[in-house]
């Protein structure tokens, strides 16, 4: 009776059907692929969050750059009438290359010495303009900073350290004493009389690798000290 019962078992032991193999399969696939998306998921937000990191720890110190250098905008209390240039002041260009900003130079105190030569702090001629970025559609945004004052904006482009990159515009506004806004300034020029801008703000629009059509948008302004004794 024993052995029957075993053969009995034994007969009965046949494994798993096709249909039951294909139905564990679509399991199986159902539970890797929502892995798949969990995981893939969680890649995709680390790399935006550490792209946007990037641009915000870019843009902070972009700004901030900025502002000690107009903060510092020198602009001495008697300037010779004469006919001969003034080093001094600020000048913008607008529209150079293919862009509305073209680029803003100034003296200012807040030279930075990169080599040792010249202490930090010493009068220097400080330039801001964009270059674009090999043959892509985003610009880079350049600051030059040289002791020798004068010349004029398209001399002072030949060098300078990239402050930040991956830009698709900057917009520099400057404000006289009145608040009024002007787009561009020309302390040489009869309007503004050696004076300089006693507020200016400053937008930098970042390209956005995730959604082209939302740029990031980074603004800040900065009263200049020099601009707001020139024009009481």
């Amino acid at each position: 009776m024993w052995n029957q019962w075993i053969k009995k078992k034994q007969g009965h032991n046949t494994g798993f059907t096709l249909f039951e193999i294909l139905i564990a399969i679509f399991i199986l696939g159902i539970v890797i692929s929502t892995i798949y998306g969990a995981y893939s998921g969680t890649f995709s937000i680390v790399d935006t969050v550490t792209q946007e990191a990037e641009i915000y720890a870019m843009a902070r110190i972009a700004t901030e750059r900025i502002v000690e250098d107009l903060e510092a905008l020198y602009l001495p209390i008697d300037i010779p009438s004469d006919d001969s240039p003034n080093p001094y002041g600020l000048i913008t260009k607008v529209g150079m290359g293919d862009e509305d900003f073209g680029g803003l130079i100034f003296t200012s105190t807040a030279h930075i010495s990169f080599t040792g030569q010249a202490p930090d702090g010493m009068i220097a001629r400080i330039a801001y303009f964009l270059r674009k970025e090999d043959d892509s559609e985003v610009f880079a945004l350049y600051r030059m900073d040289k002791l020798s004052p004068g010349g004029g904006l398209e001399d002072e482009m030949s060098s300078g350290d990239i402050l930040c990159e991956d830009l698709k515009g900057v917009e520099f506004v400057y404000y006289d004493a009145k608040g009024d806004p002007h787009e561009a300034w020309d302390s040489g020029s009869d309007e503004w009389g050696n004076r300089v801008p006693a507020m200016v703000t400053v937008k930098l629009l970042f390209a956005n690798p995730y959604n082209p059509d939302s740029p990031y948008l980074f603004s800040t302004g900065v009263a200049i000290p020099a601009g707001l004794r020139g024009q009481g």
